[in-house]
């Protein structure tokens, strides 16, 4: 059961349908049941977790609940089911620590990457809506109207994001810089499994560089020359010939696309997209302002009400929109989102034990981590629940590795 919500979560984590206004999908459905088998049949292996994992999640989940009856005469069926999402999905990271055939997992998230990839790469050569499949790649009564992939022009939209089979660019960007550097740790024997392995990067880049979130890119652009310095180490001989296998097959991809889409080019695309809307708005969306703009709000209001705001958060009546961590301030207190980061930082602590790959993993684990800085993908499924397990296998990792621990490989450099 674990191995099938995994495989949703990563590969079609909006199959389902939207009940008043909230998406019921089948990945939810699986990881609630396979979290609620491995707390009733196997909740020793909650042992296995660092105690200061548990401390710091009870502490935040506490903040949360008190939060909630604090402003409980404000609060929605929608505001209910963000909050599920925040405490429930960090459990994930059992369904990693308890997995019995670690090559299955990588298997599943390779073939989850290659989907994710190619069905980008689909959409953008024929279309979002012409390519949906309503019920798998986008919820049964939900549509594409109110996601943020597109801008509107005269009344028509022009996407600038490519959700692949998530709902919106972003979601699909948290997983790609999560499954590449996963995918990039995995060794195997079998040719099968090196040819999933390949396959599933090139696509996989090329789905992120099609995914239109600058909010992933930037930060994992620069994570990316620390994980192929690693990978180059870990492998010797063989790291750099990878990497440029990789980059020319992707490349070759890219000069597909256009022959096929001429009149939209895919470089085109990017060059508008990464460079000259980030020039035109070095803010991201007014994102990289609003930790000023949420102390000069704070900063004008009475004692009480920063009291307030410090430990319980905004009033949900206030119309302030912010996103990244500071959306965790605003709705449970700038305590809890201490604490939601704190977790965060001990779980990459902890993953990055033992050995190069998991080195790398933990590498990923702090691309999502930038990325959360200053964007919400972690507001709605899967997103959390993907990076708790990829954190979860990394700990499996060192659980099944007796040896000694390695220290940072680029601190063996300097």
């Amino acid at each position: 059961m674990t191995y099938i919500a995994q495989f949703l979560n990563m590969a079609f984590p909006k199959a389902g349908v939207l009940v008043h206004s909230i998406p019921v999908t089948a990945a939810t459905i699986f990881f609630a049941l396979s979290l609620l088998y491995i707390l009733i049949r196997d909740h020793r292996s909650a042992n296995e977790i660092p105690p200061l994992f548990w401390k710091v999640y009870l502490l935040f989940v506490l903040m949360v609940f008190l939060s909630l009856a604090f402003n409980i005469h404000q609060i929605g069926p929608r505001h209910l089911a963000m909050t599920a999402v925040l405490i429930g999905s960090p459990l994930a990271i059992l369904l990693g620590l308890t997995l019995t055939n670690s090559r299955r997992a990588y298997q599943i998230a390779g073939l989850a990457l290659l989907i994710a990839g190619i069905y980008a790469i689909i959409q953008y050569l024929f279309g979002i809506e012409e390519t949906t499949i309503n019920g798998l790649n986008l919820a049964l009564g939900d549509s594409w109207n109110n996601k943020p992939i597109a801008i509107w022009v005269a009344q028509t939209p022009k996407y600038v994001k490519w959700p692949a089979t998530y709902q919106n660019g972003n979601l699909a960007a948290a997983f790609y810089i999560l499954a590449i550097p996963l995918l990039l740790s995995w060794r195997s024997i079998e040719l099968s499994d090196r040819w999933l392995r390949f396959s599933a990067l090139v696509t996989g880049f090329v789905g992120l560089l099609l995914s239109g979130a600058r909010s992933a890119l930037y930060p994992f652009a620069l994570i990316w020359i620390i994980i192929c310095i690693v990978y180059v180490l870990w492998q010797r001989g063989n790291g750099l010939k990878d990497l440029l296998m990789w980059s020319g097959c992707i490349v070759l991809v890219f000069m597909a696309i256009g022959q096929v889409k001429p009149d939209s080019p895919p470089y085109d695309y990017m060059l508008d997209r990464y460079v000259l809307q980030t020039k035109q708005d070095p803010t991201a969306s007014g994102r990289t302002m609003q930790w000023k703009e949420a102390l000069k709000e704070t900063s004008q209001q009475a004692w009480s009400s920063r009291l307030q705001i410090f430990t319980l958060g905004w009033d949900r009546s206030a119309d302030f929109p912010v996103e990244g961590f500071l959306a965790v301030a605003m709705l449970y207190g700038f305590i809890a989102m201490t604490l939601f980061v704190l977790l965060f930082l001990v779980t990459m602590y902890q993953a990055s034990f033992r050995s190069e790959a998991n080195q790398i993993i933990a590498l990923g684990l702090l691309a999502g981590f930038c990325q959360f800085l200053i964007d919400s993908p972690f507001l709605q499924p899967p997103t959390l629940i993907n990076w708790f397990f990829v954190a979860g296998l990394a700990l499996n990792q060192n659980k099944k590795d007796n040896s000694r621990i390695e220290p940072w490989i680029i601190r063996r450099i300097l």
